[in-house]
Formats: C-alpha cells, structure tokens, sequence
C-alpha cells in the first residue's frame, strides 16, 4: 500500500521554528488535507498549507510511474506568513521570510530521517518569498514562500 497519505500526515506535524527579526520565536504549523478550508484567516497566520491539488502545471501536481515500482509525488508546502493589506509592505516581512526559508532547509535533515524506509526526498525547490492567494474565489493575498518536495516512493 502507498505511504502517500502517511506521508502529508507526517509532513503536517512538522513544526518549521526560528527566531524571527525581533528577536522573537516562531512556530509555523502545518493544515493536514483533512484540515484545509477554501480559505485561512488572517488570525491563523503563520501558517503552512499542504496542497494536493492546485494551479500547478501538469508535471508538479501529478505522480509518475517510473517503471513498474517506484512512483514520484510532488508536494507543495505552502506558507502563508501576513496578509498583503497588513503592516506597510515587503520591508515589514522580507527578513523573516528568508529566516523561514533557511529553518525549512534546516528541518529537512529531520524530514529525510524520519519518512518511512521504501520513501526518498529526491528534490527540494524552495521558491523565493512571494504573493499568494489564500481564499478561493476572493482576492485576498498573503505574502508566503512554497516549498517544492519530490518524493519517491518504492512500491
């Protein structure tokens, strides 16, 4: 049987932690995909969104069979941090966003050790911070940064 499922069960109680530009700790929790809404509130930010499904190209939200016994998964680890319309602009969040990049990166040591044996984290593609849309059907935006994780998984 695939460990996909285990593995976003996994990925969600995965705590990404620093210390943020103030000087003061932070602890993004994740959604699992029984969790996710249609939208995130403000309140609930910082938050990290693991998405299945989206408006990737064909080639990030799919699974390829590579021969007969291993299976790729693409999983994006979205982080929203603030809504746009919050505080005065990317000045406001533009160092804690790189922070949070470098203690993804650091977490993935735990990650790679901690997924089950037939299953590697091949790739991993953290975008620059950016904009994204938090709220299906509404222009509401958050600045955030996705991760990028392939994974194959040996059946």
């Amino acid at each position: 049987m695939s460990a996909i499922r285990g593995l976003y069960a996994y990925l969600a109680s995965v705590q990404i932690e620093f210390t943020n530009e103030a000087g003061q700790s932070v602890s993004v929790g994740a959604l699992d995909l029984h969790q996710l809404g249609n939208s995130v509130q403000s309140a609930d930010m910082p938050k990290r969104l693991l998405l299945s499904v989206g408006n990737q190209s064909a080639n990030e939200s799919q699974f390829a069979i590579c021969g007969n016994s291993e299976v790729e998964w693409v999983v994006c680890d979205l982080m929203l941090w603030r809504p746009v319309a919050q505080g005065i602009g990317l000045i406001d969040v533009a160092a804690d966003l790189v922070r949070y990049t470098g203690a993804y990166a650091d977490k993935l040591k735990t990650i790679r050790c901690s997924i089950p044996s037939n299953v590697m984290l091949k790739n991993v593609r953290i975008d620059a911070p950016d904009i994204h849309d938090f709220a299906v059907g509404a222009e509401s935006q958050a600045f955030g940064v996705k991760v990028w994780l392939t994974f194959a998984e040996y059946l």
